[in-house]
Formats: structure tokens, C-alpha cells, sequence
């Protein structure tokens, strides 16, 4: 008798394919009306201005503006001359105001100087950001003052305040410390002469 043997064959065995899953998508019976895009509208105008945008960060309280402000570049301001401290303000070419408005900003200057700095110091012995706020507070009093490359007039008065106020300020020391030492002569000197007359007290007349 004959006997069919099944030999496994070396070769892959061939699998149906599974049964295909029907999903969302293979849907037919969603219908979906066409419209109109976002370009297709005819009332935007041509041209878009841009936004205003304000960033502000927490940690500096700065805050940028997009587009910038419109400010007076350095270019258009009068520019700072060399040396501010050769003489009066009004002596400076550059210094374009009136008399008048020179003594009205001087005397301004001096309060702001008396205010906020020590008088019995020189300009360049002032804590900078001291000197920053009375620039800020005279531009605020004087708009006049902002069209001066870094508010140069404002240091101007205050180096010539400054200077008188410190020089008064070093005369009265100096006359303190005079007027101590004069009085301690003096007194130096009485004490002399009443150790002289006690001794003398002491020995007694000459025999």
C-alpha cells in the first residue's frame, strides 16, 4: 500500500492577506461643501499695517515696543562739546537759549544739585546715578534741555556749583580746623604761664 507522505518545504508559506479594517475614512456617504479660503475675500485691504506689540519682561520692568517710537536720533541733537568745564554756559557756541532761560535753568540746576548730591564734592566725586536723576528731573522741568546730546548744559552748571559749593564747603573746614588750633595755642599758653607763676609760688623770694 502506498502512503502519501507531506514534506515541509524550505520555502516561506504563503499566507492570506488579513481582513481589511473599515475605518472613518473609507466612508463615502460624508459630503463636504466647498468654501471660500481666507484669500478669497474681497474686503481686505491692500496693504496691512503692522501691530503694535508689547513685550514686557518680568525680571528688568523693561518694555519694548514693536514698531519703535519715533526719538531724536543723536544725529539731530546738538552735540556735546569737548571740554565742559573751560567756563559759564552761555560762553558755549553751542548753547543756543536765551539769557533768560540760562538763569531760569541755572537756578533749577542748583536746587536739583542741592537736593540730590553732596555739595561738598566735586562733579567727578558724585555717584553717577545720582547725577543721572537730576539730568532726568531738569528735562522734565526743561524739555529744552532733550534736544542736547546727553543733556551736556545740566553738567555744565553743575560742575561750576559744584565747585563753588565744595570750595566754600573746604574754607570753613579748613577755618574749623584752624580756629581749633589756635584756640589749643592759646590755651597751651595759659597753661604755661600758671605752671610759671606756681613755681615761682613754690621757690619763694630770693634770700
Amino acid at each position: 500500500m502506498a502512503f502519501l507522505v507531506r514534506h515541509q518545504s524550505p520555502f516561506a508559506q504563503t499566507e492570506p492577506p488579513p481582513t481589511p479594517v473599515a475605518l472613518l475614512l473609507a466612508h463615502t456617504d460624508i459630503i463636504i461643501e466647498p468654501g471660500p479660503g481666507l484669500l478669497m475675500h474681497e474686503d481686505l485691504p491692500d496693504t496691512v499695517q503692522p501691530l503694535k506689540r508689547t513685550i514686557v519682561f518680568a525680571e528688568n520692568a523693561t518694555v519694548h515696543t514693536y514698531p519703535p517710537q519715533a526719538t531724536v536720533a543723536p544725529a539731530d541733537k546738538i552735540s556735546k562739546p569737548t571740554a565742559l568745564s573751560r567756563g559759564k554756559l552761555e560762553t558755549f557756541d553751542e548753547w543756543k537759549e536765551s539769557n533768560a532761560q540760562t538763569e531760569i535753568i541755572r537756578i533749577s540746576v542748583k536746587q536739583l544739585a542741592n537736593k540730590h548730591l553732596d555739595t561738598t564734592k566735586a562733579f567727578s566725586a558724585q555717584q553717577p546715578q545720582k547725577v543721572n536723576l537730576v539730568r532726568a528731573e531738569a528735562r522734565e522741568k526743561h524739555p529744552v534741555l532733550g534736544k542736547y546730546e546727553d543733556t551736556w548744559p545740566v553738567d555744565v552748571l553743575l560742575m561750576a556749583h559744584l565747585k563753588s559749593m565744595s570750595r566754600e564747603a573746604k574754607k570753613a573746614e579748613d577755618d574749623a580746623v584752624n580756629a581749633i588750633q589756635e584756640l589749643a595755642l592759646i590755651q597751651q599758653a595759659a597753661s604755661s604761664r600758671r605752671f610759671t607763676r606756681k613755681s615761682l609760688q613754690l621757690k619763694g623770694p630770693d634770700v
